[in-house]
């Protein structure tokens, strides 16, 4: 794997990281608002709030810890095209990593 690829693989992570923590805070909120419900009117409230707790917190810890492993995105990296089959090289190669054209 190139450079480049590894800066797309962690543009993905930090996007993917950043979605489920978002959404497991959003989780968490509702779960502690079904708590909170729960405490005053059904056991069955709580019951589902607590579970709901539970996978929110777990997925807002996931979500930090791939937004963590995306960061230090370079998005800088200069590359080549390679004239015969397309693939972006880093910039300064000599051959193409694909096919082996000279660059």
């Amino acid at each position: 794997m190139n450079e480049y690829e590894q800066q797309k693989t962690k543009g993905k992570k930090a996007k993917k990281g950043k979605f489920l923590l978002w959404t497991g805070l959003l989780i968490t909120l509702t779960a502690v608002i079904l708590l909170i419900v729960g405490f005053m009117t059904d056991v069955i409230y709580t019951v589902i709030g607590g579970f709901a707790l539970v996978i929110g917190i777990a997925a807002t810890i996931y979500g930090l810890q791939l937004a963590k492993q995306g960061k230090g995105i370079n998005i800088g990296i200069t590359t080549v095209k390679c004239r015969k089959c397309g693939y972006l090289e880093r910039a300064g190669a000599e051959f193409c990593s694909n096919c082996a054209q000279k660059l």
